[in-house]
């Protein structure tokens, strides 16, 4: 009766004694490996591996050897001084093709995986930059793809600091400050040294690589708080951009962000609208500011359509109105002249506004509620005989609002059956398209309105009226 308890202590016993030989082998190629370094490799040959492949352009070779680099950590230390003499040769930005990026990264990972020792060898490869560089005559290009942010999407060449176009190594060393982090604390001392600089593209730079180290940069925040006030919009921008990275009170932050907002740089200003709704409910003060703006922005629909000169159709979020909106969302409409402006924008709309920046607009005069209300009315009432997305749109917000327009609902409810009625065929059946039905935007878009409108409070000869519709409800 005991056999089976036998067998089985048997089988775990041998299975016991043939794990126990191969942990001992793997415990001994470790400490082996552990003697002669990370990898066991070379990490001069290793890197003579991947520029020899960077001159024959055989990136996918020059990408194994930068990995295995990477996987050597502080054992690449040894070749720090050819990182930085590599990352001085490559071409300027403008010249710069897709293979030569990749090249570029893998360098700037491979000094992010060194650590502090490649951090404090980085400042002197920002204090050996040529502050000279005109990028006129090059497109405007940012590691090969259009510069995003305009109000029209294309961008004059002052608008954008002249190093992030034509700078192969200053985009090199902020990739590996932003790789390194907190890791690059050892390179901050050099870094406030460097935002004393004469040359505005090392001042900026400094800010730049100063960003990502986060609060233990503190000690550059009395210097960067000053460059925010600096003659160049460039380095003003990447101050502010660091001053929000390293400034743990941000209330501190709020009449800088003020200032930009203020600023006749476009760039400066897209960079303080980014950063407002990391810090939210603080940023109320800046309100006004921001619905004025928002008042003077393009709106129109063909700011997002595609063109011959375009890549590709940009979102919303990528342009001035989108960020400003975007800003607004997160802290709401504070006051009823801000909701009036928003009506504005909205009555002036003339259906050409773009249909997201629309429904986003509305929606802040939405969340205003009460307070709002006023202004929501103007712009329902002025939709009677607007184009049918318009006047889905205005009753969409005046049923949604909290709480209800009361005096609007009746006529509200007409509205929206006239809607049903005219754009929703009563007898016709949808298409049936590999299996799936096909309803046209405009008739999901009413059903949507007629699930939200408040048809529960019709009288019953109204109900009677419209009982195929509820009934299909």
């Amino acid at each position: 009766m005991f056999a089976p308890c036998v067998q089985v202590r048997s089988l775990k016993w041998t299975a016991i004694r043939g794990i126990v030989p191969i942990i001992a082998f793997s415990l001994n190629m470790h400490l082996l490996a552990a003697a002669e370094g990370p990898t066991g490799e070379d990490p001069v040959k290793l890197f003579a591996a991947f520029e020899s492949e960077w001159k024959a352009r055989e990136q996918g070779r020059a990408s194994e050897a930068a990995e295995r680099l990477i996987h050597l950590r502080e054992g690449a230390r040894p070749i720090i001084p050819q990182l930085i003499a590599f990352i001085k040769d490559l071409p300027e930005g403008n010249k710069l093709d897709g293979t030569e990026y990749s090249y570029r990264s893998d360098a700037a990972r491979i000094l992010a995986s060194i650590g502090a020792p490649a951090a404090i060898a980085l400042p002197e490869l920002i204090a050996g930059g040529d502050a000279k560089v005109s990028t006129k005559g090059t497109s405007v290009l940012l590691n090969g793809t259009p510069v995003m942010g305009s109000k029209s999407f294309t961008a004059k060449e002052d608008e954008f600091l002249p190093w992030t176009v034509a700078y192969s190594r200053f985009e090199t060393i902020a990739e590996a400050f932003d790789c390194l982090a907190f890791e690059a604390v050892p390179a901050v001392p050099r870094l406030i040294q460097l935002l004393n600089s004469q040359s505005v593209e090392i001042r900026a730079e400094a800010c730049r690589c100063l960003g990502p180290i986060g609060r233990l940069a503190n000690a550059a925040l009395p210097r960067i708080r000053a460059l925010c006030k600096d003659p160049d919009a460039s380095c003003r921008k990447e101050a502010l951009r660091a001053f929000a990275l390293i400034e743990t009170d941000e209330t501190q932050l709020v009449p800088l962000l003020a200032n930009a907002l203020a600023d006749d740089s476009e760039t400066l200003q897209l960079a303080a609208l980014e950063i407002i709704p990391g810090i939210g409910k603080l940023a109320i003060p800046l309100s006004d500011q921001l619905v004025a703006l928002l008042a003077h922005s393009d709106l129109d629909a063909k700011e997002l359509r595609g063109g011959k000169e375009r890549l590709f159709v940009p979102d919303l979020n990528d342009l001035e109105s989108g960020k400003i909106i975007q800003a607004l969302e997160s802290m709401d409409l504070q006051n009823g002249k801000q909701c009036d402006v928003i009506a504005g924008l909205l009555i002036r709309d003339n259906g050409q506004m773009n249909e997201d920046a629309r429904s986003r607009i509305s929606t802040l005069l939405v969340r205003a509620g009460a307070m709002g209300h006023p202004a929501l009315e103007r712009w329902v009432t002025s939709t009677q005989n607007a184009d049918d997305k318009t006047q889905i749109a205005a009753l969409l917000a005046a049923f949604t609002v909290k709480p209800p327009i009361a005096k609007l609902v009746p006529a509200n409810i007409d509205r929206t059956l006239a809607l049903y009625h005219k754009l929703v065929p009563q007898k016709s059946s949808p298409q049936n398209i590999g299996g799936f039905v096909e309803v046209p935007p405009i008739e999901m878009a009413v059903h949507g309105l007629l699930l939200i409108s408040p048809l529960h409070r019709l009288h019953l000869e109204r109900q009677k009226r419209s009982g195929p519709i509820l009934a299909g409800l």
